[in-house]
């Protein structure tokens, strides 16, 4: 009992130790955050140049954020490719070649829009296409383009 008090005083000066040593890593710097800036391009939260909604706020995000994206990105291309792909190449009467139907993301640019929804949660809004587009890194790209798709994650 008369070393209670001590104990507290410890366990008190390393809590606030911890949280001061505890580093947030989430950004709106997207340009801190590493990843391949030759097919993807992270827009900032602007509700006027671009195609976030508007009760939507900025959203900072983390490296394992862009990580966990791209996995859940290949997961939805690859049950596309294994699910609707066939039925795809069914519906032209198997006129057109298989691949014709399956995504292979190594050929698409992408960009992503971060947001947090009127809720608070993530949201991550992904444009991927093929063709060339030169202003794909200024411009929200879901315009007609060929051989394109969108995701909500």
């Amino acid at each position: 009992m008369r070393h209670l008090p001590l104990i507290i005083c410890f366990v008190s000066c390393l809590a606030v130790t911890f949280s001061c040593n505890f580093k947030n890593n989430d950004t709106l710097e997207y340009s801190r955050l590493q990843y391949d800036t030759s097919s993807l391009i992270l827009f900032k939260w602007d509700t006027i140049k671009y195609t976030f909604p508007k009760n939507s706020d900025p959203l900072p995000l983390t490296q394992d954020d862009i990580v966990v994206t791209d996995s859940i990105l290949k997961v939805a291309v690859d049950s596309f490719n294994k699910t609707q792909s066939p039925g795809l190449y069914e519906s032209f009467n198997k006129q057109v070649p298989m691949e014709t139907f399956i995504i292979n993301l190594n050929g698409y640019k992408r960009q992503y829009f971060p947001y947090r929804d009127v809720n608070g949660q993530k949201i991550i809004y992904i444009t991927c296409f093929c063709d060339k587009f030169k202003g794909w890194k200024k411009r929200f790209t879901l315009e007609g383009y060929t051989m394109e798709f969108a995701i909500l994650i």
